[in-house]
């Protein structure tokens, strides 16, 4: 394949994967604001998209500029239009194979929870009325996000099973699994992070709310190993050698990185005005603080090799 028609075909993914996740995204936390604010009575709906907007504003300003440039960059490589980018079927695979991924990732975050809060509804006393509606609040709140990630993953099923019958490109399949492998030695730093600091809870509780992560992490490699040997193509460690692999997963490795960068600023934003509003609890939100501050430099150093793998391409082109 042509590196100008190769470099489009990169860029369209991460341009189309971008703009699934963070449409899923948006529409599950702005669910969830209009529920607290608007069905529980706290608050009007303006009030309620404020609040939406405030507690991701810089999420919502970095997922634009991104879309942006690589909207950019996929018409300066092939005059492409965004409709066209739809109809490409190696497109649609490995989008819908990340989407996927990243759908059952998101719902691995919100399940431990809410199994949790449910069985803490069931045993709950009649008598405990308060404790009942925070738990029933919660759980309703979880089941939007629930209920939205489904619809993400059906949408990634689909795109998947839309060219089910047809030929994949392994060479793309070795760049998914180069940045699921990746981007998850990242996020499991990230997890021991918060227990080292004390922040987490102890070393079992933490264990099963993060098991269901390492199971569906654990399961995406291995399909994805399966789907390659597939196709006869041996020696995993030779994806690093291939320019076109190393700047596909150095791409989605920096979009990743870079919302979750934005997430991570927001809560800390949103953390520090708490901090100087509320002196009694300052020294809960001074640990809270730091630990993000941690998780923004264990993203940044994912984001520095997201930038290293995508000019190493260029190195080995040239």
């Amino acid at each position: 394949m042509e590196n100008r028609k190769q470099v489009n075909i990169i860029l369209s993914i991460a341009y189309l994967f971008t703009v699934i996740t963070c449409i899923f995204l948006f529409i599950s936390r702005s669910m969830e604001n209009i529920y607290y604010s608007v069905y529980l009575g706290q608050d009007r709906i303006g009030n309620a998209i404020k609040a939406f907007l405030f507690s991701n504003i810089i999420m919502i300003i970095a997922a634009s500029i991104i879309t942006i440039i690589l909207r950019v960059k996929i018409k300066k490589s092939n005059q492409i239009d965004y409709f066209d980018i739809k109809e490409k079927e190696q497109i649609h695979l490995i989008t819908g194979i990340l989407v996927v991924i990243q759908g059952l990732t998101n719902l691995s975050y919100l399940l431990p929870s809410f199994i949790t809060r449910a069985l803490g509804l069931i045993k709950s006393q009649p008598q405990d009325v308060r404790n009942i509606l925070m738990l029933r609040n919660a759980i309703i709140g979880d089941s939007i996000s629930v209920i939205i990630i489904l619809c993400q993953l059906f949408l990634g099923i689909y795109l998947v099973k839309y060219i089910k019958k047809k030929q994949t490109d392994i060479a793309m399949l070795r760049s998914v699994l180069l940045y699921t492998v990746i981007t998850s030695i990242f996020s499991l730093f990230d997890r021991l992070s918060v227990l080292i600091s004390g922040l987490g809870d102890e070393v079992r509780v933490f264990s099963i709310n993060n098991i269901l992560w390492a199971v569906i992490i654990v399961i995406s490699i291995i399909m994805l190993i399966l789907k390659i040997r597939k196709s006869n193509q041996t020696g995993y460690l030779s994806i690093l050698e291939n320019g076109d692999i190393c700047m596909a997963a150095g791409v989605l490795i920096i979009v990743h990185g870079l919302l979750n960068l934005s997430t991570d600023l927001q809560y800390i934003i949103i953390h520090m005005i708490a901090f100087l509003q509320t002196p009694i609890i300052k020294s809960q939100l001074s640990e809270i603080i730091v630990q993000y501050i941690i998780s923004m430099v264990i993203t940044l150093v994912q984001i520095v090799l997201g930038f290293y793998l995508a000019k190493y391409y260029k190195k080995k082109k040239n």
